[in-house]
């Protein structure tokens, strides 16, 4: 099954390339700004500064492209924004019924107590609100404009609308650095990239990364602190209803015609048909 590509006629494969070498340079602009990240009090800075970092990278190939303006930002419909939603919370059970059990086996432990320490400390310096006003907004919003917004845009320009979304998904992947978390950012991925091509709306793929984190951070925010069993998994038996929930929530945001002028199908084409 195939789709038209969503129209990005000054994004290209090489704005893809400019993308994630201009990450990686902004990146590095602020990790010597910083300094040493594990120093007490450097981790609300660090996580700024990281997810600044994909929001700049994004905004200089946009503005360097003329692009800006052609951003999909139009407003999805209600039943769109719950398909977007269930879409990460079916992605959030997914991960945690299967690829989280890697954790035991891939430097568990040592990443799992970095996590800990690192909330600990963010919960010390902005508290609980703080810590979701962060994950639940800036993150997504900073990591979708750059991976949806631009790369996987840009991918479009050259690949089939399925394989732009794998390719994206499995970079956005790799720059979570951890294997295990890589795999789940992977997932993810890919529910955020089919949400911008089904409704022609980045907002669709930032609510779903949105919901995500939200499910992901808020049970461990209602404990005192955080522990060692943040990373915890659930049980197999969930996988299927996880893939419910995601049925369920592609369905949802590909049921309707995105807007005219949008990234998604056009011409009144459905999302199984192709020219």
């Amino acid at each position: 099954m195939t789709t038209n590509p969503p129209p990005a006629p000054r994004l290209n494969l090489l704005h893809a390339i400019q993308a994630l070498l201009a990450l990686l340079f902004v990146s590095a602009v602020f990790a010597l700004w910083i300094g040493d990240p594990g120093e007490p009090g450097r981790a609300l800075a660090t996580l700024l500064a990281s997810e600044l970092a994909f929001a700049v990278a994004a905004l200089l190939v946009l503005t360097g492209a003329g692009a800006v303006g052609e951003l999909p930002l139009s407003l999805p419909t209600l039943r769109q924004g719950a398909g977007a939603i269930l879409l990460g919370l079916g992605a959030l059970l997914f991960s945690a019924a299967g690829p989280a059990r890697l954790y035991r086996w891939v430097d568990s432990q040592e990443y799992t107590e970095m996590l800990v320490r690192l909330f600990a400390e963010l919960d010390a310096q902005i508290g609980t609100p703080g810590i979701l006003a962060l994950t639940v907004i800036l993150v997504p919003l900073c990591e979708e404009l750059l991976f949806r917004g631009v790369i996987q845009r840009a991918f479009l320009a050259r690949l089939k609308p399925g394989t732009a979304i794998v390719v994206s998904a499995l970079l956005f992947g790799i720059v979570h650095g951890h294997p295990v978390h890589g795999l789940i950012a992977f997932i993810l991925g890919l529910a955020a990239g089919y949400a911008l091509l089904a409704t022609g709306t980045l907002w669709a793929a930032i609510l779903v990364h949105a919901a995500n984190n939200a499910a992901a951070i808020l049970p461990s925010l209602g404990d005192a602190a955080l522990d060692e069993n943040t990373a915890s998994v659930l049980p197999w038996w969930i996988l299927l209803p996880a893939l419910g929930v995601l049925g369920l929530g592609g369905w949802l945001v590909g049921s309707q015609r995105p807007p005219v002028g949008s990234a998604g199908p056009e011409n009144g084409q459905s999302m199984g048909e192709s020219e």
